[in-house]
């Protein structure tokens, strides 16, 4: 979801429109392996090539900078004690989801938060783990906001 966000905003108004109103409510927050996997693609992006074009170096340093300035910003869920039993058992249930995703929704399960993901096809997996994807229309829709969302 985040992808989406940064890279292509313009692509998904009613997402972006619906993010901004949970983060002005205070109301949306992140994991600590959704925030992993985001900083680990802004720093492979940045290659230590002295060939590397002006334009493309200093964008991907101020997507890096733009980065970190929301990471500072946004509460970051911990995978701490409780979540780390929760992943066992979705383990134990569900192997066709990758270990990122897995502990993505053991986070969530852990705090009774709400994925928000354009990826169901995994997440749905997951007993009693409440998703929303925010790139399709809100009317579209079946579920309703929760207090706490995850993208």
């Amino acid at each position: 979801m985040l992808k989406f966000y940064f890279e292509q905003p313009q692509n998904y108004p009613d997402m972006v429109r619906r993010i901004r109103d949970a983060d002005a409510r205070r109301l949306i927050c992140i994991t600590v392996v959704n925030a992993q996997e985001i900083l680990h693609h802004a720093v492979n992006a940045l290659k230590d090539r002295p060939d590397q074009k002006e334009r493309v170096i200093l964008q991907l340093y101020e997507d890096l900078f733009n980065l970190l300035a929301f990471l500072r910003h946004i509460p970051v869920l911990p995978f701490d004690k409780d979540a780390y039993r929760r992943f066992v058992a979705i383990s134990q249930v569900q192997t066709g989801i990758g270990t990122r995703d897995r502990r993505i929704a053991a986070i969530a399960l852990a705090r009774d938060a709400t994925v928000v993901t354009a990826n169901r096809r995994h997440f749905d997996l997951v007993p009693e783990l409440k998703v929303e994807d925010w790139t399709i229309n809100p009317s579209q829709s079946a579920t309703q906001d929760q207090d706490t969302t995850v993208p």
